[in-house]
């Protein structure tokens, strides 16, 4: 039972080898391999029938142009809606809340030990072209919730227009960094 296999020997090829290069089985195997094709630097890859092809520089352009465009529509309209503010009855406590929160989230919330006049001075110090309507909304907050007054349709008005100008002129407090590392210390 020692009969030995006979195992073909194949000579290595000679000359340069082709575009498409075959692998031989080695030893015993039934099959040959699939063949594998080598490409040249110079042939254009073929992709699957409606493929694009390759991407180079000069085809991303209008691609970024229009992404661009649409962060200025979305950014336009954000602003917009941002401006417009709530549609909601505008109160004294509302307004004033509205303030605190904005500022506060930017690193100039209100002392606890701070009234709401000394609040809205200090915010007018930091913030000099909003401190009229940061006063016209401490006069109303005071007013309505500790005096129990309740305004009338012209404050209200005022109100509102001084909260509107308000949550724009609050977001400058977010390029205020040296003002808010120092009231951080105190």
């Amino acid at each position: 039972m020692s009969e030995s296999r006979k195992v073909p020997i194949v000579g290595l090829p000679t000359g340069v080898p082709g575009p498409s290069v075959t692998a031989r089985p080695s030893g015993g195997s039934a099959g040959a391999l699939p063949t594998i094709r080598v490409r040249n630097k110079n042939e254009e890859s073929e992709g699957p029938s409606g493929s694009i092809g390759p991407i180079n520089r000069s085809s991303l352009g209008p691609l970024v142009a229009v992404g661009f465009l649409l962060l200025i529509v979305v950014i336009s309209l954000s602003v917009i809606a941002y401006r417009r503010g709530p549609r909601g009855a505008t109160t004294a406590d509302a307004a004033y809340g509205m303030v605190t929160r904005i500022a506060s989230r930017l690193g100039f919330g209100p002392r606890p030990n701070q009234t709401v006049y000394e609040y809205a001075g200090v915010l007018g110090e930091v913030l000099p072209d909003a401190r009229p309507e940061l006063q016209t909304v401490a006069q109303a907050k005071v007013e309505s919730v500790y005096a129990r007054q309740v305004l009338s349709g012209d404050r209200i008005q005022r109100l509102r227009d001084a909260q509107r100008r308000l949550r724009v002129s609050l977001l400058r407090l977010a390029f205020r960094r040296k003002e808010r590392r120092t009231r951080r210390r105190r």
